[in-house]
């Protein structure tokens, strides 16, 4: 400013303008990269930062993540809201991923429509859940006896030992093994199939001939911490007589695992009751 009749005679002055934000963006939510967490992660375990933005400043820009769904009941957000942690290891087990749905709310009111969970302000976080391996296998009985004839010929199917693993993946592939503890060396005919635990024999085996071994059921994880479970094995041979055959009429869609008929022997002296289900149906 300057003096009318003394032009050479002024002063100055600083004038500030203050802009208000006004709240008139909506968040977006940026996209997340798949993560993978272990299934026995325990309750407050991190999963991953949350992440969205707004063009808007100062408080206009604060956001809240709301999970609107979750396929397993697992995950809730953290205090500040913007970091994704465990809420229910338990619901973890036996999973292998979870999606986790959001919507962005902002913390103060949005000029315009809000967003809610049905406009652009969603995004989704997909959870790969790796699974432990803590469980061994579990045979279907605590031992095993089969009878063999002792007239055989070709290749003979004895029967089968069946272990199952609760785990997943290569964690729950069970191979199988025998150590051998006592009778003849013609028990040495006997074949174990690793993978499918069949018992099968090419050659006759002496009448009256047991042979004993020790089944073994391991899992193949991919480290070195495999699990194994042990039972009892015995083949006794006995007089064709005595092994008596049976049929089963069965329709041709029946269900892998059926039960169609419930089986009790006696043969030398050895009693036993075993299931007879469908393993493999080949028409």
């Amino acid at each position: 400013a300057s003096q009318k009749d003394v032009a050479y005679k002024t002063a100055t002055a600083t004038l500030s303008l203050l802009v208000d934000d006004v709240n008139d963006n909506r968040p977006v939510f940026i996209k997340q990269l798949p993560v993978t967490i272990m299934e026995n992660a325990p309750d407050g375990s991190y999963v991953l930062d949350l992440s969205g933005e707004d063009q808007d400043e100062g408080d206009n820009s604060l956001l809240d993540f709301i999970i609107t769904s979750d396929s397993v009941g697992a995950f809730r957000t953290a205090p500040n809201k913007s970091v994704l942690i465990v809420a229910n290891s338990t619901a973890l087990r036996g999973q292998d991923q979870a999606v986790v749905q959001f919507y962005l709310k902002e913390r103060r009111q949005i000029v315009g429509q809000p967003c809610t969970n049905t406009t652009n302000c969603v995004g989704n976080v997909t959870i790969y859940i790796t699974d432990v391996n803590d469980n061994s296998p579990e045979f279907n009985a605590p031992s095993y006896t089969f009878p063999l004839p002792s007239n055989t010929s070709g290749r003979y199917v004895i029967g089968q030992v069946l272990a199952h693993d609760g785990d997943r993946g290569d964690n729950a592939l069970v191979k199988y093994s025998l150590t051998f503890i006592s009778g003849p060396s013609d028990c040495s005919s006997v074949a174990l199939n690793l993978t499918t635990g069949i018992l099968t024999t090419e050659q006759q085996l002496p009448p009256g001939a047991t042979c004993s071994w020790v089944v073994t059921a391991c899992d193949s994880p991919t480290d070195s911490n495999s699990r194994c479970s042990f039972v009892p094995l015995t083949i006794a041979v006995v007089p064709s007589g005595n092994v008596v055959e049976n049929s089963v009429t069965i329709p041709e869609n029946v269900p892998i695992g059926t039960m169609v008929k419930v089986k009790g022997n006696t043969y030398s002296g050895l009693h036993d009751q075993f299931e007879i289900k469908v393993i493999k149906l080949i028409i």
